[in-house]
Order: C-alpha cells, then structure tokens, then sequence
C-alpha cells in the first residue's frame, strides 16, 4: 500500500497514524509527492485501488492530476475520486485563490496564504 501527499504536514500526520496504529506494517508505505509531478507517478507502478478524497481539485490543475492518477489503476482496478460540489459564489472565488497560488512563485506562497486568508475571511 502507498500513501502519498504533496503537503509535507500530510504526510508527517500519514506516518503518525501508521506508527500509532499499523506499527509494524513493512508494506505500507508514505511517501511525499505530487499527483502533477509525472515523473513521481511513473515511479511508483500500477496499483489495483487508487483512491483519492478530496484532493485533486485542489492541485490547481484538478483535470491533468486526474488523467494522471488515472495512469496508476491496473488494467481491471478501480479509481475511487471525490471531489467537492459547486458552492457557487464561493467556489468560483476558492478556484481563483487556488490558481493564483499555483502561479505564484514558490518564495512567495506563504505571504500569498495570509494575505488571502484575511482577504476572505472580511468577505
């Protein structure tokens, strides 16, 4: 089994809950990597279960982690996806927050995330 997430905390939480709950599990493994990252994802092989909860609409590019993800089921597995409905208004302003930070350089993320933060919190 392998578990994977592009935040850093994600995955140090993923590794508490295997050392609290599965301690002695050698199969299953957690690592950090992005369902954008192609060369990541070619790496890992092919799996009889992909599941993703939640996350792929929140890469930025919820359409390419998709088609990306979809390359990891073996032939007769399943992909399990579920992605959060349309809230309206507000959705159409998380969309713009997500996108602008995918394309703010890397150096300026984290002041990107307090500015809108507070930004939307006033809304």
């Amino acid at each position: 089994m392998l578990s994977f997430d592009y935040d850093a905390e994600s995955v140090a939480c993923t590794l508490q809950l295997k050392q609290t709950f599965f301690p002695g599990d050698p199969d299953w493994r957690i690592e950090r990597g992005s369902a954008l990252d192609q060369g990541y994802l070619h790496g890992l092989g092919r799996f009889d279960v992909v599941y993703s909860w939640g996350v792929l609409h929140h890469t930025g590019a919820m359409w390419s982690a998709l088609e990306n993800v979809s390359a990891l089921v073996n032939k007769d597995g399943k992909l399990f996806v579920a992605i959060y409905n349309d809230q309206g208004k507000m959705s159409n302003v998380w969309r713009f927050v997500k996108r602008t930070y995918n394309r703010t350089p890397q150096m300026l993320r984290l002041r990107f995330c307090g500015l809108s933060a507070r930004t939307l919190w006033r809304a």
